[in-house]
């Protein structure tokens, strides 16, 4: 049965982060450059090891920045890991094999909510329309839905973005045939008919609709829920190495600026299609850019989204407890580069 508390919980805050959604665009925008806001002091360490899930360019401030040499002017050499899932990454943050990371906010969150070893600093970008069913073309209406089967991660978006529709369209959510499988497994699942549809995020529900005749995005998580990808960095830094932080972010924000341009944009989705997803043409991954936002301010509207994502994963049994985001949103380093792009009081 799906948890009506979710529901209540984004309606009440619904209209707060849509209006916020244009302020977020324009505060990631910035007109001043990155480090105009704060006396510049050189990094305590020079070398930091980045890392990320590949994707398709939900971060795609890393390779702008790496590509752009944007770290090295800021006295930092860096050096990027890829991972296969958000999971293994967080693995290698708890180790201490990673310091800095881009991740998407559920494994993020579920590694910082149990007080674990790293702090968020930043949101890199809205990625919501990434979030999306992709059902065959024999289903036409969402009350085919039920008797249906979809693939879906259980514990992820996918379940946020099924309870929520079902909800909106007065689904029997019971009736609906919920697989848990990973990503990677649900195509070949919907190649052989073993499932109706699923629900992921890109580049899968575009590598689905490619792979599946007919099958197409049914419905996308824009209106139903907001979801980010975020700037985490490992307590050792967060503690020892604020100045590292600080040039990290600047080189960042700079990359940020670039992705509000066109050519910004294209030339992160070439960097994204050579390095991630080869499989993926540039101009599909242009489109993809087009549809987030990428902002890095820190405002009520992306704690009210990162609330109700802590609460949702709360609900569903993926951390056993439910934290104040402020607890993990460490607002003092962007404030120090930035301050104008935060506008929370914590």
């Amino acid at each position: 049965m799906a948890d009506t508390s979710v529901r209540d919980r984004i309606t009440r805050r619904r209209a707060v982060q849509l209006l916020g959604g244009s302020l977020i665009a324009g505060a990631g925008l910035g007109t001043a450059p990155a480090t105009a806001r704060a006396q510049t002091r050189k990094p305590e360490l020079s070398r930091v090891v980045l890392g990320q899930a590949k994707a398709a360019g939900q971060s795609a401030q890393f390779p702008l920045a790496i590509a752009g040499k944007l770290f090295a002017e800021q006295g930092l050499d860096v050096s990027m890991t890829y991972f296969n899932s958000g999971a293994e990454m967080n693995e290698a943050l708890a180790s201490g094999s990673l310091h800095v990371v881009a991740t998407g906010d559920v494994p993020g969150i579920g590694l910082m909510a149990h007080r674990g070893p790293a702090k968020c600093i930043a949101p890199l970008s809205d990625f919501t329309y990434d979030q999306g069913m992709v059902v065959r073309k024999e289903i036409k209406s969402p009350k085919q839905l039920e008797g249906a089967k979809l693939g879906l991660t259980k514990g992820t978006t996918a379940t946020m973005l099924i309870e929520l529709y079902a909800q909106e369209q007065r689904l029997d959510i019971k009736k609906i045939g919920l697989v848990h499988m990973s990503a990677p497994e649900q195509i070949p699942a919907l190649i052989s008919g073993d499932i109706d549809g699923l629900i992921c995020w890109e580049p899968w529900l575009w590598t689905a609709t490619q792979k599946v005749p007919g099958a197409y995005v049914f419905r996308r998580a824009t209106n139903l829920f907001k979801t980010h990808n975020l700037l985490v960095v490992s307590d050792q830094y967060v503690t020892k190495y604020p100045e590292t932080i600080h040039a990290v972010l600047r080189a960042l924000l700079r990359a940020n600026e670039q992705l509000q341009t066109p050519e910004g944009k294209r030339q992160a989705a070439r960097l994204v299609h050579d390095n991630e997803v080869p499989a993926v043409p540039e101009d599909e991954l242009v489109r993809m850019i087009e549809k987030r936002s990428f902002t890095m301010a820190i405002d009520q509207p992306l704690v009210d989204a990162l609330q109700t994502m802590t609460d949702f994963l709360h609900s569903v049994g993926k951390i056993n407890r439910k934290p104040e985001v402020r607890e993990w949103l460490a607002t003092k380093f962007m404030r120090g580069v930035r301050p104008d792009l935060v506008t929370v009081g914590f």
